[in-house]
């Protein structure tokens, strides 16, 4: 039987006018002129007027860009196209497209090759052969089961291997070679130190993982604004892209809607309140990066003008002072960039956590502060004694800098330094 029961809960509910701002303020320059012509062809009302700001020899230039194809290809289509060179029999070049599309992010192939070979009727020989013809392309060590099988494909490609049981040392003694056990690879094998060290600075340009090898095309950076330093610390703001104004077909509102019925001028209507929500939106977007970028130049005005430290800031107080909530803060924040002096500079550069520097004053510093000063401290060590985490942490403490060792160490590995241990290794080498 069927019962009935209550339940009493709170949801949010957002208008139509929130989710267009919403969207509209996460959305970076270029992609939201792809949102806006979205919006025209959902709009018949609503039309963008075309602007050009290039001469006719700029007109020329971009129209003869515009007209070369995109040659970008995925490690997949690149390692597919290396591998049509080569002379194969139809069931091995299946199963070499097979084992291609089953690679993971390293370039591993870590599956149950016969099993994949029957599910497309490929026999278990024609299968070795396709994945022997992988691990023969570049990058060197595609196709390979582990980082130890990468490292061994490489050296077959490799010139100058140290004559001294290279290729053993990393066949059977891989995992003494990774935990840094010399005296035991030393004591098996009957190798000296001194060739130990020789394979090490010769397998140490090699990579891991041969996917990483293969370099896409790397994504440009578009800032939206630029900030001009002016007169006596005063700072100006200007959109490096203006988009177009847009238009509401008026004309063609009010033909239609004086001769149209009930249901026409309801559409009409409706598109008609769609351009007011589209272009309330699009004044909010700019009012809060604004309102945002003037807050961070207060804030952070002795960086841009003397170039010193970041000072301790945080989303949550832009929002406290603006007046705009925390969330549309993070919008404006996130994958936005800014112009400043020929460099480019990601918002979210300028905010960091406060630490304790002095308590006399509060003096309070960023987090960017302290990493700055734990890489200085490293670059000046004792190369025979680095120092460790609790070593770092206590010097900041002489310089009245409230820290714990379990932040340096966060900090030291998001500035990518290796321990004390692995850095007098390398010192040593």
């Amino acid at each position: 039987m069927l019962s009935t029961h209550l339940i009493l809960q709170q949801q949010v509910k957002l208008t139509q006018r929130q989710v267009l701002a919403m969207r509209v303020l996460a959305l970076p320059t270029q992609n939201l002129h792809e949102f806006i012509q979205e919006k025209i062809i959902e709009n018949p009302l609503l039309e963008m007027e075309p602007v050009s700001y290039k001469t006719g020899k700029e007109k020329e230039s971009a129209a003869l860009w515009e007209k070369i194809p995109d040659r970008d290809l995925s490690f997949e289509e690149a390692l597919l196209r290396e591998l049509r060179c080569y002379q194969c029999t139809p069931a091995v070049r299946e199963g070499v497209r097979r084992i291609v599309c089953s690679l993971d992010q390293h370039g591993f192939f870590t599956g149950d090759l016969k099993a994949l070979g029957e599910a497309g009727h490929i026999s278990y020989e024609d299968m070795r052969q396709a994945l022997a013809l992988i691990q023969e392309c570049d990058p060197p060590g595609v196709g390979a089961a582990s980082v130890q099988e990468s490292l061994l494909l490489q050296i077959k490609h490799s010139e100058k291997i140290p004559p001294f049981g290279t290729e053993a040392v990393l066949r059977e003694h891989f995992t003494d070679f990774l935990q840094g056990r010399w005296d035991t690879i030393t004591a098996k094998t009957g190798v000296s130190m001194r060739q130990l060290r020789d394979i090490r600075l010769f397998l140490k340009p090699f990579q891991p993982y041969p996917a990483r090898q293969y370099t896409q095309r790397a994504a440009y950076i578009r800032p939206e604004v630029e900030v001009q330093a002016g007169e006596n610390g005063t700072f100006s703001l200007r959109f490096l892209e203006e988009l177009p104004p847009l238009t509401f077909r008026k004309d063609l509102y009010d033909l239609y809607y004086r001769a149209g019925d009930k249901e026409t001028r309801c559409f009409l209507a409706k598109y008609r309140q769609g351009f007011l929500l589209l272009q309330e939106a699009l004044a909010y977007r700019r009012a809060s990066i604004i309102r945002v970028m003037q807050y961070i130049l207060q804030v952070q005005q002795q960086f841009f003008t003397r170039g010193m430290a970041i000072k301790p800031l945080l989303q949550k107080d832009i929002a406290a002072v603006t007046g705009l909530s925390a969330s549309t803060v993070s919008r404006v924040c996130r994958a936005r960039y800014m112009l400043f002096q020929g460099n480019v500079y990601a918002f979210q550069e300028f905010f960091g956590r406060a630490y304790a520097c002095c308590e006399e004053n509060e003096e309070r510093v960023s987090d960017k502060f302290v990493m700055k000063e734990l890489q200085t401290l490293i670059a000046g060590e004792d190369k025979l004694r680095p120092l460790s985490d609790q070593a770092l942490c206590d010097v900041l403490g002489e310089q009245h800098i409230t820290i714990s060792r379990r932040t340096v160490t966060k900090f030291r590995l998001k500035l990518n330094i290796p321990n004390s241990s692995i850095r007098r290794r390398r010192y040593m080498l």
